[in-house]
This record gives structure tokens, C-alpha cells and sequence, in this order.
């Protein structure tokens, strides 16, 4: 990692192992930094602008980013509400294996933002933040199904998965009969 970047502790919500919450900025700017989790932020009013892998995305009402594990980002910001969620990589991995080789590629044209997929899952993120934050009988299980319903159309279709670095091969000896 970059010497002047940080690395952010995210403490995940307890019972759904995940951390989901409302963020409420006035006009303002975070640093460089990094964390082991893959963070999706869904503006809701405002403007936020990410900044990561040499690219600005700025993000206007509902419009979303999708940040990967251990990508160094930072982000500046109008008075903004967004939706954040942050998925830990271990959790994920239960799920789809080396999730923290995944890179998102979301639509940059207003257009393509439109599509079903993309709509879709700016909806489910609204849909997650009101159960949790009611938190009414059964919760739990209609939450993790919309998260799980939202990366899994994250993934699909806004993902591409880099090659390990090292991948260990065994060798197979063939056995002739």
C-alpha cells in the first residue's frame, strides 16, 4: 500500500456480519485509504465523488460505486445521504470464492445506468437499508436474501476477476491400465 494511505478498521454489524448504515456528510474529503472490504455506496442525495485505479466517479441520486478489497480509494464530496455497504472478503468467500480478486466495472453512460441489473440493485440497497434499520420479525432472513440477491447481480454483471499471481499446480501422475 501507499505510505500516505490508511488502513480502515470497519467494524461490521454484529448480526449480519456485514456493515450497512446511512451516512449523512456535510461538503468534505477522506484521505487515501484501504480496507479488506469490498464497499458499495448508493447516493441518495447529494454528490459524492470516489477516487481510485486512476479514475474519478462522481456519483449523483442513485447512482452507486463498487469498490474491491484493498483498493486504494478516497473521496471528496458535496452535502450528500448515501447508503454504505461493506462487505468483508471472508464473508464473501463463503459465497464466491477469491472475491478479493474481483474488479466492478459499472456503466459510466446514464443510459446504461437505467438497464434492469443496475436499477435493480440501487432498489435492493434501499430494500436492505429500511429492513435493517427496522429491523422487524424475521430480518435477518430477508436482508441477507436481498444483499445475497444484489451480489450476486454485482458479480455477474459488473465483475471480472483477476488471475492469482501464483497459482499452485499439482502434478497428477496418469495411471495407464
Amino acid at each position: 500500500m501507499v505510505s500516505d494511505s490508511r488502513h480502515e478498521i470497519i467494524n461490521d454489524n454484529v448480526d449480519v456480519g456485514v456493515r450497512i448504515f446511512l451516512s449523512k456528510e456535510a461538503a468534505g474529503f477522506k484521505s487515501l485509504h484501504w480496507h479488506s472490504h469490498i464497499e458499495i455506496v448508493l447516493v441518495l442525495e447529494g454528490e459524492v465523488t470516489f477516487h481510485f485505479n486512476h479514475q474519478e466517479v462522481v456519483l449523483k441520486p442513485n447512482e452507486f460505486v463498487v469498490v474491491g478489497s484493498e483498493i486504494l480509494h478516497a473521496t471528496s464530496n458535496l452535502a450528500n445521504v448515501s447508503l454504505v455497504l461493506q462487505i468483508p472478503v471472508d464473508y464473501l468467500n463463503h459465497y464466491w470464492p477469491h472475491s478479493e480478486l474481483l474488479l466492478f466495472s459499472l456503466p459510466t453512460s446514464e443510459r446504461d445506468k437505467w438497464s434492469y441489473d443496475y436499477q435493480a440493485i440501487a432498489s435492493l440497497l434501499k430494500e436492505m437499508t429500511k429492513i435493517y434499520a427496522q429491523k422487524e420479525m424475521g430480518y435477518l432472513l430477508l436482508f441477507n436474501s436481498k444483499m445475497l440477491d444484489a451480489l450476486y447481480r454485482l458479480i455477474t454483471k459488473y465483475s471480472v476477476s483477476l488471475a492469482p499471481k501464483k497459482i499452485k499446480r499439482k502434478k497428477v501422475k496418469l495411471r495407464i491400465f
